[in-house]
């Protein structure tokens, strides 16, 4: 679903985060963008939601890496 979206903004997806149905095999979206699509269903899988470089980023909150699995180091 979400490299089904990022393709049809013109963006590649970078994957971490599975977002799967949790309503019994369907998603509803109405009378919103498709990013704004992906923002809320990133919200409700505790994952962070970004456009960076023409890529849809889709990464768990707290991992601590990129969704390439590289460390991003500590922030203080």
């Amino acid at each position: 679903m979400v490299k089904k979206i990022a393709g049809k903004v013109g963006l590649s997806a970078v994957l971490e985060v599975k977002t799967g149905s949790d309503h019994g095999g369907w998603i509803a979206q109405q009378d919103e963008a498709p990013l704004e699509f992906l923002e809320r269903r990133a919200r409700r899988h505790n994952a962070r939601f970004s456009i960076k470089n023409s890529e849809l980023i889709l990464v768990r909150k707290g991992s601590w890496q990129t969704a390439s699995g590289a460390s991003t180091g500590s922030v203080l």
